[in-house]
Order: C-alpha cells, then structure tokens, then sequence
C-alpha cells in the first residue's frame, strides 16, 4: 500500500492531478484493507472506477491544455486502465454470483437431503 508520507514520489507537481492521485491510491488502500478484512469491496470497486474515469477526464483535459506531447499514448494508456477496471468489476461480479450459485445449488440439492432424512 501506498502511504501519505511516501506519496511524494508520486507527485507530479500539479495539484489538481496530484490531489486526483492522493484520492485513487487512498481509495484504492480502502480496498486492500477491506479485502484483507474479507469484506466485499463491490461497491469500493464501482467508486473508485468511477473517480478513475473522472481524473482520466480531468488529466486529459489538462494535457490538451498543456499541449502534452505524449497526450495520444497517454490517453491509450488510459483507455487500457479503463478496460482492466471493467474486467476486475467483472470477474469481480461474477466471483459473487457464482459463490452464491454455487452455495445455493449445495444446500439445495445435497444439504436439504440431510434435513429431509432427519425427520
């Protein structure tokens, strides 16, 4: 995890996109922690996909401004970042549902046979 006082390597010397970056990386930590705290993170995981496509805007915004030379591939970049978040969202998503499938078909068909011989 990344911590407040090592963020200043990260820093890129203007605030608006330093302070977009503060707030991925402590959202990104929230993750972490509650994924080490066996919590879901679904909606975590929607939020910060979100702040993540808002800071792209604003980041790209300010290289256009700038007239960033890089500003294609940065943006490519920053599709690519985009596509990964959709596939962590969906394996994400189809982790749960196949659990719960996968619970739900085990008491349903196995589990409940227990019950119904015990009576």
């Amino acid at each position: 995890m990344i911590r407040h006082d090592n963020f200043i390597h990260y820093k890129t010397g203007i605030q608006s996109i330093d302070d977009d970056h503060w707030k991925l990386i402590s959202m990104m930590n929230d993750i972490i922690d509650q994924l080490n705290e066996d919590i879901d993170v679904s909606h975590l995981l929607s939020k910060f996909t979100k702040e993540l496509q808002d800071h792209f805007n604003r980041e790209e915004l300010e290289m256009i401004k700038i007239n960033f030379p890089y500003y294609k591939f940065h943006k490519q970049e920053h599709i690519r970042l985009a596509n990964e978040m959709t596939k962590i969202n969906l394996i994400n998503t189809h982790i749960i549902e196949k659990l719960e499938l996968v619970l739900i078909q085990h008491i349903d068909t196995y589990d409940m046979q227990i019950g119904t011989f015990n009576q």
